[in-house]
């Protein structure tokens, strides 16, 4: 055993909360259009395993990003790493010895945090250049885990949460040791001594294969999405698609549309990692599509729908639909986002983020977004960001963005949905030549080591507004 000495600081809480909420923005309104019957087969939902929430993706290849021009890059945007001010932080004592165990690659340690024992320590041997996962499963009590990585000189490298918005998973993924030495892991729970949760855990660290050195919470090297739902249909390997800093008290209603007999079961998490599942919704049996990627897709009663909104305490919180297939069938779905709109209250515009999990890259099927205004008023504009609101550039060295799908306006292959529809409540959504499309083959993302693909949603020069729907074509592999 070796013991260490370690200072730990965490800023508080409710101050980081209020101050991410009033530098991001965001809003999205809730479309005045007519809402279908609240469904009867919705079920208790909860996460399986780590789910990340870290968002935007994290920057590869800054030197390929150019700057949004004018108001798409709004003043206070938050920028993963930037310094928040605080006020008086909870810190460990300078002189704090912690207990130092060993851990090796692939191996599991279980322990308890309590009262009285808050914070656990674990060593390891690292080589500059190893790429590191370490994860941590409450087993059982309502403990806030929250875990750091220290470097060989006692200096805090990374958490599972560096903006501390205690909605984080606990886990640390693809990070890369900058030094050679003996690395010390501590696992405590969040507000340290002044913390309240207790509970047992199991902490894992893995030698990974690839990843970034970025922010905490990446998704890369898993499969899928797992959700477990009380009725005992669960999702296996799902999607997961996250509306990034809802706001509260507007409802929306997302939509699963399978196709060529892919039969999907559709979740919404709050960051709480807890939520509702449907499978075989009567309403969504109505909806229907014919998308230029997709060509017809008919309606079905296996179509899944759920209505949900930002109930938690939180202005803006983020909330996660995760799709997988029944039984883990694998196959292609269109996800329909109804309840959005671009209004004077927007900054940047509405962000959304798609997780690169391996099931989405292994599938072959490129990922499409589509973005459809409901009135003639909304020019949209679509575009794929990073973490600083900056434009992604594509291989061609052209910014992803999309203005007029099917013209030089837009990036990639695109074409006008004019002649294309999506069918709610019997009622067509004509697509028009202003409407905006961006497909992506997401391999060379995922090969970068991109987590997430991150797309804002605005109108031309934000001149106009009025609501919208967004639709995702996506296809996953089955569960193994």
């Amino acid at each position: 055993m070796k013991r260490k000495s370690v200072q730990w600081s965490m800023p508080v809480l409710a101050v980081l909360a209020i101050i991410a909420v009033a530098s991001m923005g965001f809003a999205a309104v809730a479309s005045g259009a007519e809402q279908p019957a609240q469904p009867d087969d919705r079920w208790i939902a909860q996460m399986d395993g780590e789910m990340p929430f870290q968002l935007p993706t994290p920057v590869l290849n800054p030197e390929k990003m150019t700057p949004t021009p004018g108001a798409a890059s709004p003043p206070g945007a938050p920028t993963p790493g930037a310094a928040l001010p605080t006020s008086a932080p909870v810190e460990e004592p300078d002189d704090s010895i912690i207990t130092c165990s060993p851990i090796a690659y692939g191996e599991t340690v279980a322990g308890v945090i309590t009262n009285t024992e808050y914070g656990l320590g674990y060593c390891f041997n690292g080589t500059a250049g190893e790429i590191v996962d370490i994860s941590v499963v409450v087993t059982s009590g309502n403990l806030g885990a929250y875990v750091g990585l220290f470097d060989p000189n006692d200096e805090l490298l990374i958490t599972n949460d560096p903006d501390f918005t205690e909605a984080a998973p606990p886990f640390i993924s693809g990070y890369s040791l900058p030094d050679t030495g003996e690395y010390f892991i501590y696992m405590t729970r969040y507000s340290l001594e002044e913390g309240t949760s207790t509970g047992s855990f199991a902490l894992t660290l893995n030698l990974g294969t690839g990843g970034t050195s970025g922010p905490a919470g990446t998704f890369v090297g898993t499969d899928g999405v797992d959700v477990t739902c009380d009725t005992g249909t669960n999702i296996t390997d799902g999607a997961e698609i996250v509306v990034v800093q809802m706001r509260t008290g507007f409802s929306y209603t997302a939509t699963v549309l399978g196709i060529n007999g892919f039969d999907p079961v559709l979740a919404a998490l709050g960051e709480d990692r807890t939520g509702l599942c449907n499978d075989d919704s009567a309403d969504a049996a109505t909806y229907s599509a014919n998308l230029p990627t997709t060509g017809i897709v008919p309606a079905a009663g296996t179509n899944s729908q759920l209505f949900f909104s930002n109930s938690s305490r939180n202005a803006f919180a983020d909330i996660s639909l995760v799709v997988g297939g029944f039984n883990g069938m694998g196959g292609e779905f269109l996800l329909i986002l109804e309840g959005m709109a671009v209004t004077s209250a927007d900054n940047a515009g509405d962000p959304f983020s798609v997780l690169l999990t391996p099931n989405i890259v292994s599938s072959g099927v490129p990922v499409t977004v589509y973005m459809i205004a409901e009135t003639n008023s909304l020019d949209p504009l679509m575009s794929a960001i990073d973490a600083d609101y900056n434009y992604l550039v594509g291989d061609d060295g052209q910014n992803i963005i999309c203005d007029d799908a099917g013209t030089n306006l837009c990036w990639g292959s695109s074409s006008s949905l004019s002649g294309y529809s999506v069918t709610r409540r019997g009622r067509a959504l004509p697509g028009g030549p202003a409407d905006s499309m961006i497909n992506i083959d997401m391999s060379s993302a995922y090969d970068l080591g991109f987590s997430a693909v991150n797309y804002l949603m605005s109108s031309y020069q934000q001149r106009t507004g009025g609501d919208y729907i967004v639709v995702f074509h996506i296809g996953i592999t089955g569960a193994q």
